[in-house]
């Protein structure tokens, strides 16, 4: 394409400003995978190709890969965006033969290496990208509805270079691309807008992501991006294909005709090839706006005359359609209306046998005895000189006895399309209306498309084979909704189904569980958002995906939200699936707590690289019938109950989660679930104020046998506790580990988090969680929750066993910048309510070359100020409790790091307000075998409440608080005083506070008095040690005489 054509393209300021967002991108985050593609190397191998911080690539015959590679650096760097750019060479494989890949852990894609028997192949030349190319989605669509096994690209692929572009439409085009480059092969030639104008675009961002099969080197190749990968070649299914250069010199077409004439001689003397096939950017013959080229003709003529298999050439450069009749033996066609047209027509030529303007593409079915060469009607543009409908044929030619009519593999629906109907043939141009027609139609290995639109019904679709699978998926750019009906009650409902794949929709507002899988194997659910589901009551309530009875499945890269009920639950049977990848938030029965993130209740599973938050319940729940499964990788914070709970289920593994800010015990072992191992975690601000449990890290006492607790790092920001085994809590890692053998190797520190409350779990430079893990562990994954491959950083020391990072993330290569560190002073820290306090964070620092940004308080009790450029703020606490005050302090990097201070504020006064018994005995209770009555005769005014052994025999005599009078405790001390009188000797008079969180005992405080016969005041000092615990106070007599009376009167309790 000329560059004045494009020239007149209007780029919006939008294109700009998304450009300067990609290059300014906080250092810290991790760059997510895309730009996916890849090419063949050889007949048993590809060579891949992406960009994002992920390196590692999981490859193999199935959605259990198998094998893995490590993607390096590619030759030239692209130039287009910061990267990382990687790629990956794989070698060793099968010929002729379809793989699984997922690279750093997320969507599963498949590359196969080149087709040894019939084959499809689809072409294409000056394409550009989807900003500002309005119909290139639409063709990019139908190209992956033709399921080609590989793309000829010829040449110009995005106009780089053109006024007024910046390099973003590099990047661009790269991932319009993977409507169908993440399946079909990418095979490119280079055109003149790759490389004619260096000082705005150049080959290093061409090369440098298309590495083309037995990459050749020719004459006079651009010295900036010199050093081979000019041309090349391959086979496919009989045919060989050579792609050739672009006329850098006069020297350029000569030298590739002499290794051309070389490789068809061979492919001559073949039986196995049958046709050979040039393609490349410049025309040999054309009537379009770019006349053809007299030298390449020539060439092309004398290739032809002289080897009888060279059929075939494709080129590009003018953006029109053209087919000639053979020259030499040789049919010449160009490809260039992908995107755009270029008028006028430039000639005429009688060996013209047909052109025309319309967007369009080529499609060729290949055999071993013909051709069928097929020019694919696309959209409608304003120059067409014909008119056609979208997936008709325009042109069609054969060479040979070309083979029959492909089957049908693909299926498509969409309600949006005007020429929808049940009644046709659900193709591209004539889809179904309804996705229930759409299924009905589905055979072993074929697929249905959904295009957008909202549907108001039930996807199920029937079983594949092992080899053939099913897959409803959304048309490529396409977001289509299900919603079930009254009667079909799911969005997606498989019954007894496998090898069934469900990917790209989403569902809302279904009237029972939004996906029900039941009695199923080798089910893959990707890539599925699945909202709003049921009712918030005890009979409407449901789940967002419901599994049960299915095995070997897979559920990844799922959203699960605001659904009224689990997000994710396995049950029943269920065993051998892999939870990967997946968010699950917001999701709540409402009317009680019960709705986890991620509900495991059957075992034997995997649940890894999941973020889970916000959820009504725990974030990860491994209930009774989970046992023996991983749960590895995983992000679980601010959810009303634990971050991961394992209840009476023994046998799991916990490892490497970042577990953050649950309301209860972060990591919880509990009701027999033993033989736990939790190993290489970071647990932080776990409980702190539980109305529950309490802990970073908590086994209780049904759990402990068999359980191992080790390399975890915990930090509290505010008091608490940072483990519970048993019923004790510890205050420290050093308390811990001296009394339970457990966590030798833990740390206790902050694990200097990016941005933790707003979700950035990434490490910053500095953290103590850097290569600090036990990489030995069962269950320790080679890559971290986003694919980024384990680092040896070689600024810090290894720990005990390898270089693992702690937590779900590992800090990349290049993590430089240290978080700020978070300085907090409040005064008073005490006091009684209404309690004002000024809090100043203006200690904190940041010393690196990004400073410190803006403060953020949180005042704990649901109020807060900032994000503010000033270090202080006042706050007065209306009501009593013990409240967490915390900073987040920010750098210009957008890296954060937080502290609190625990502020108290207690109800002035006395606490029981049933301190004389003048009136009655309420709040008041004996223990059992006791009588407590009022007798006149207090120790100040007219009454006290009489405690009497009614037995023959002494025994113990208690009078208790009930309720409780501090049913929620504050931080600091309580002091309580009883004034009591017995005239019996014998026993001994206790006044005692028993502090409990839940039903678990924290701690007991007791002070005794001899009797005297007389009234004498008894006193009690207790220091808290789980703020927002119960206190019970009782006053009691040990061994009191049979048939005596212990009085009590003016009873006090005072916080403070």
């Amino acid at each position: 394409m000329s560059r004045r054509a494009i020239a007149v393209v209007v780029f919006g300021f939008a294109l700009v400003l998304w450009s300067a967002f990609i290059r300014i991108a906080p250092s810290f985050a991790d760059v997510p995978v895309d730009e996916v593609h890849y090419t063949f190397a050889g007949p048993t191998s590809v060579t891949l190709d992406w960009r994002g911080t992920a390196q590692d690539v999981q490859y193999g015959l199935s959605t259990a890969y198998g094998s893995t590679a490590t993607g390096t650096a590619p030759a030239w760097t692209p130039t287009s965006s910061p990267g990382p750019f990687w790629q990956a060479q794989l070698a060793g494989l099968a010929a002729g033969t379809t793989y699984h890949y997922s690279i750093g852990g997320g969507a599963d894609h498949t590359f196969h290496t080149p087709p040894t028997g019939d084959f499809r192949f689809d072409a294409i030349g000056d394409i550009g990208d989807t900003t500002h190319f309005s119909h290139l989605a639409d063709t990019f669509s139908a190209i992956a509805s033709d399921q080609p096994s590989f793309v000829l690209m010829d040449g110009d692929l995005t106009y780089a270079n053109a006024t007024g572009v910046t390099q973003a439409v590099v990047d661009q085009h790269f991932n319009d691309v993977m409507t169908f480059s993440t399946s079909a092969a990418y095979l490119p030639a280079w055109g003149n807008h790759e490389w004619e104008s260096p000082a705005a675009d150049d080959l290093r961002n061409y090369k440098g992501r298309l590495l083309f099969p037995n990459a050749a080197q020719s004459p006079g190749s651009p010295a900036i991006s010199d050093g081979g990968n000019d041309w090349g070649w391959f086979d496919a299914g009989g045919v060989r294909f050579i792609a050739y250069p672009e006329p850098y010199t006069s020297a350029t077409w000569p030298d590739w005709q002499a290794h051309a004439s070389d490789l068809m001689s061979a492919a001559q003397s073949d039986p196995g090839v049958n046709y050979i096939v040039t393609y490349g950017h410049r025309p040999a013959y054309s009537t379009g706006f770019h006349p053809g080229d007299a030298t390449l003709a020539g060439i092309l003529n004398g290739l032809g005359t002289t080897y009888s298999k060279y059929v075939l050439n494709i080129n590009g450069h003018s953006h029109d359609y053209e087919r000639f009749q053979p020259i030499d033996g040789v049919t010449h066609v160009t490809v260039g209306t992908p995107a755009s047209e270029e008028t006028p027509w430039g000639s005429t030529d009688p060996n013209t046998a047909f052109r025309a303007l319309h967007l369009a593409h080529l499609r060729v079915d290949v055999d071993a005895t013909g051709m069928r060469i097929q020019a694919v009607c696309d959209d409608a543009a304003s120059r067409d000189d014909i008119t056609c409908a979208p997936g008709s044929i325009i042109d069609e030619y054969t060479i040979g006895t070309p083979p029959a009519p492909p089957p049908v593999t693909a299926f498509y629906v969409d309600k949006t399309n005007a020429q929808c109907a049940d009644t046709g043939p659900g193709d591209v141009a004539t889809p179904y209306c309804t996705i229930a027609k759409g299924t009905s139609r589905l055979l072993p290995g074929q697929t249905l498309y959904i295009g957008n639109g909202t549907y108001a019904e039930q996807v199920s679709p029937p079983s594949g084979t092992a080899t053939a699978p099913v897959t409803v998926t959304a048309l490529a750019g396409a977001s289509p909704t299900v919603t079930g009906t009254a009667t079909q009650t799911h969005g997606i409902y498989l019954p007894n189904r496998s090898n069934v794949t469900v990917s790209g929709l989403t569902v809302s507002g279904a009237v029972s569980d939004g996906v029900y899988v039941t009695g199923g194997s080798n089910v893959t659910l990707s890539g599925l958002r699945v909202t709003g589901c049921g009712q918030p009551t005890s009979t409407g309530f449901a789940k967002g995906f419901k599994v049960v009875g299915t095995t070997n499945s897979t559920i990844s890269g799922n959203t699960a939200d605001h659904n009224t009920d689990s997000g994710i639950y396995l049950a029943q049977g269920a065993t051998g699936n892999q939870i990967v990848g997946n968010t699950a938030y917001a999701n709540a029965r409402q009317y009680t707590r019960a709705a986890p993130g991620i509900d495991l209740r059957s075992g034997g599973n995997t649940v890894r690289g999941n973020v889970v938050h916000d959820n009504e319940d725990s974030g990860i729940q491994l209930y009774t019938g989970s046992d023996g499964s991983l749960v590895a990788n995983n992000v679980s914070y601010r959810n009303g109950d634990h971050g991961i709970d394992d209840y009476q289920a023994a046998n799991e593994r916990i490892i490497s989660n970042s577990v953050y800010r649950n309301t209860t015990a972060g990591i919880n072992l509990e009701g027999g679930s033993t033989g736990g191992l939790v190993e290489n975690n970071i647990s932080v601000d776990n409980g702190l104020n539980s109305p529950r449990s309490v802990g970073d890290i908590r086994v209780d006492a049904a759990s402990q046998s068999g359980a191992v607790v080790n390399a975890n790092l915990v930090y509290l920001h505010a008091p608490g506790a940072y483990y519970v085994w048993g019923t004790t809590n510890y205050g420290s890692l050093s308390a811990f580990a001296a009394a339970t053998g457990q966590e030798s190797r833990g740390t206790l520190a902050d694990p200097r988090w990016a941005s933790p409350d707003t979700g950035g779990f990434t490490l910053t430079a500095g953290s103590p969680a850097i290569d600090s893990a036990d990489s030995t562990v069962s269950g320790e994954q080679p890559t971290d929750v986003v694919g980024v491959a384990r680092y040896d950083d070689p600024a810090v020391a290894n720990g005990f066993n390898g270089f693992d990072d702690r937590g779900a993330y590992e800090a990349p290569a290049g993590t430089t910048d240290r978080s700020p560190d978070a300085a907090l002073q409040v005064t008073p820290m005490s006091g009684t309510s209404p309690l004002s306090v000024t809090a100043n964070a203006g200690a904190s620092s940041d010393t690196d070359g990004t400073g410190i940004a803006s403060y953020s308080f949180d005042f704990g009790d649901g109020t807060g100020a900032g994000p503010q450029s000033a270090p202080t703020a006042g706050h007065t606490y209306a009501g009593p409790g013990t409240y967490a005050l915390a900073v987040s302090v920010t750098d210009t990097a957008g890296l954060t790091s937080t502290t609190a201070v625990q502020v108290s504020a207690g109800l002035a006064g006395n606490l029981v307000t049933n301190s004389t018994f003048e009136t009655d005995l309420s709040g008041w209770a004996p223990l059992a075998g006791c009588n407590l009555t009022r007798v006149a005769g207090g120790h100040n005014e007219g009454w006290a409440a009489d405690l009497n052994n009614p037995l023959g025999s002494a025994q113990t005599c208690t009078l208790n608080d009930s309720p409780n009078w501090v049913a929620r405790s504050v931080a600091g001390t309580y002091t309580a005083t009883a004034w009591v009188n017995t005239g019996a000797v014998g026993g001994q008079i206790k006044l005692r506070i028993r502090e409990y969180n839940g039903a678990t005992l924290v701690n007991t405080g007791t002070t005794t008095v001899n009797p005297t016969g007389d009234w004498q005041q008894v006193t009690l000092s207790y220091t808290v040690v789980s703020p927002g615990s119960t206190l019970d106070l009782n006053v009691y007599e040990t061994n009191q005489p049979a048939g005596s009376d212990l009085l009590v009167d003016d009873v006090t309790l005072k916080s403070g």
